[in-house]
């Protein structure tokens, strides 16, 4: 047990971290005002992550990059396909909707374009 009796803590981003016991108040503010700069610099660092594009995953996809993980394709298609609709029912109030959901062509060949857009078609937005 410590015979310190003065606390140090600090909440950052929702997450409270103990700093240590010190003997005066002063030296407990003054810890916690240095770990609070030093997160906040840590922080302001940090990028933030920005997710891939969708065109980037539909590339991927195509290349077979997840074909070993079946499972994760059929939940991430059923997913697109929820939101999809979900945006197609929203109207702003003059009446149009929220966006347009184009779907550009890949750079593939012609015939895989082809082989996409019928297995697209016969199964229900569920590629194979």
């Amino acid at each position: 047990m410590t015979t310190s009796k003065h606390r140090s803590r600090v909440t950052f981003r929702g997450r409270e971290h103990h700093i240590g016991y010190y003997d005066t108040p002063e030296e407990a503010r003054l810890a916690k005002e240095a770990v609070a700069q030093f997160l906040t610099k840590i922080a302001s660092t940090r990028s933030t992550p920005t997710p891939p594009s969708l065109h980037g995953v539909c590339r991927l996809v195509n290349m077979g990059v997840y074909d070993g993980d079946a499972t994760s394709l059929h939940m991430a298609s059923l997913t697109l396909a929820k939101r999809v609709k979900m945006l197609a029912g929203m109207t702003r109030r003059t009446g149009s909707p929220y966006g347009t959901i184009t779907i550009e062509p890949s750079t593939t060949s012609t015939s895989d374009t082809d082989r996409t857009s019928e297995s697209t078609t016969s199964q229900g937005g569920i590629q194979s």
